[in-house]
């Protein structure tokens, strides 16, 4: 396998499961900007931090 360089400054998932036919999505209340809201799991890179590349386990 090739090693594809990857410049990321951030990420974001969402996360989905099916329970008995129902689709849910886990989200997350914000509590330092935008309190209250809800959104996706979303981060950034911090300084000294590398983006890599994953696989999600099942």
């Amino acid at each position: 396998m090739v090693d594809i360089p990857i410049r990321c400054f951030a990420v974001s998932a969402v996360l989905l499961r099916v329970i008995d036919g129902e689709a849910e999505v886990l989200l997350l209340r914000r509590n330092h900007t935008l309190v209250g809201e809800w959104c996706q799991i979303a981060g950034g890179i911090e300084e000294g931090e590398k983006a890599g590349r994953r696989r999600c386990a099942r």
